[in-house]
């Protein structure tokens, strides 16, 4: 009998031991305790609990109590909890004491490690990709909570386009910073917000790509130089199917490798980028010059006296088309002319017949030096790039001479020492007896 009464007061003791009361409160005693799902370290997290969080107390089970907080009920490590009405002991500066202060801190922190561990091995895959796109802006509202739970309390929320910081992820939830607020978000809501201003600016990439295509694709540029040829490929010994002169308009419809690809009477060709200019390029003209082609617009053109001088008739002649216009391989008052159209038309008035191109009339006739110039000899200039020969004029005297400049202007006098002339004159031709 006594060893029966033995026995039941040793199991009553071990029962009281292993288990408390149901119904005693206990307080969380630090920053942030993990409720888990079992009593282990190694277990899920269910919830986070702060300090001072009153939890109910259901049992005991090693270095765990088993509590319920709100509508959950999960583990908490037992040095993270202080009971209710129990009195806290004063901690003793024994040798004892000490070492157990020492292994409590040696099991915490080989807990932390553990739930460090745990927490990085089961991220999901979303939040790898939440971390790697850490910062920036939302494109749509996320509610922020306190504590990384459904259940948590909202503490506000991130407007749209509010610029945010990712700075931790606890299994479905990210921590997210903003200038004024800080909490706890769900990783998928921040993820489709996220997915959707990637979808967003991607649509708005490829719109504006599409946009400057169309952009390029209508693009006009403007020929810069005297005449430049339409090559059928981008290089200068291709096939040219077409020449152009200064301020022509062309469509340019792409850039390649130094060349512009482009659409002008009809034709599609290349043209070098350097020759090509985003608006037209002004000339200058004399106010003598605008005032003859008014009045050659206004009133008949009398005939020019005849004086027995060839040269000065030639001069004479010429001046009767002032301000008449440009046009790209007019050779004729009806049809208007080009620089070597014009020349041509002149001379063959006279019974000089010249090639009908500008480089073709820099071998006609019989050089002269510049200080041997007289009226109705024949001026040879360089292209725009001064590359070539590519323009020609008449010499009237006093340093000026006549010509089809260009569309912009017609045909006007200029001046030998304006400096675009003087820089580009190449020879001075005599090609009347």
């Amino acid at each position: 009998m006594k060893k029966i009464i033995g026995s039941v007061i040793i199991c009553t003791a071990l029962l009281t031991i292993a288990t408390i009361t149901f119904g005693k409160t206990g307080i969380i005693n630090t920053d942030t305790a993990r409720l888990r799902k079992e009593a282990s370290a190694t277990s899920t997290i269910i919830d986070l609990l702060s300090i001072k969080d009153k939890v109910e107390i259901i049992e005991e089970s090693g270095d765990w109590y088993k509590v319920k907080a709100g509508n959950q009920t999960g583990y908490v490590n037992k040095s993270l909890i202080e009971v209710e009405g129990e009195t806290k002991k004063e901690e003793n500066k024994t040798e004892e004491s000490t070492e157990k202060k020492e292994e409590e801190k040696t099991t915490t922190e080989e807990e932390k490690t553990q739930e460090t561990k745990e927490e990085t091995v089961t991220q999901p895959e979303s939040s790898v990709r939440i971390v790697e796109a850490f910062k920036g802006k939302l494109s749509s509202e996320v509610t922020i909570k306190i504590l990384p739970s459904i259940n948590s309390s909202n503490i506000g929320k991130i407007d749209k386009d509010i610029e945010f910081t990712i700075t931790e992820v606890i299994n479905d939830w990210c921590h997210v910073e903003t200038a004024t607020l800080s909490g706890w978000a769900r990783i998928v809501v921040v993820e489709k917000s996220i997915a959707t201003e990637e979808n967003t600016a991607a649509n708005e990439n490829a719109e504006s790509k599409e946009e400057e295509k169309q952009e390029t694709a209508t693009k006009k540029g403007y020929v810069n130089v005297e005449s430049v040829n339409v090559r059928a490929e981008k290089s200068t010994s291709s096939e040219k199917i077409d020449s152009l002169t200064k301020n022509t308009e062309v469509l340019i419809l792409a850039e390649e490798d130094g060349w512009y690809k482009v659409k002008v009477n009809n034709k599609t060709g290349y043209i070098s980028k350097r020759y090509i200019s985003n608006k037209k390029v002004e000339e200058v003209t004399s106010r003598a010059s605008d005032t003859a082609r008014q009045i050659a617009e206004t009133e008949p053109t009398p005939a020019p006296a005849i004086t027995g001088n060839k040269g000065t008739d030639v001069v004479a002649f010429a001046k009767q088309y002032l301000g008449s216009r440009y046009v790209y391989g007019g050779a004729s008052p009806s049809t208007g002319f080009d620089c070597s159209g014009f020349t041509s038309y002149v001379y063959s008035n006279f019974g000089v017949s010249l090639s009908r191109s500008s480089s073709g009339q820099a071998s006609n006739g019989t050089s002269i030096s510049k200080s041997q110039l007289e009226p109705g000899d024949l001026l040879i200039f360089n292209n725009r790039s001064n590359t070539s020969v590519g323009h020609v004029g008449i010499y009237i005297g006093n340093n000026q001479f006549i010509h089809a400049a260009n569309p912009g202007t017609g045909v006007v006098t200029d001046s030998l020492s304006s400096s675009y002339y003087a820089q580009r004159y190449v020879d001075a031709k005599r090609v009347l007896d």
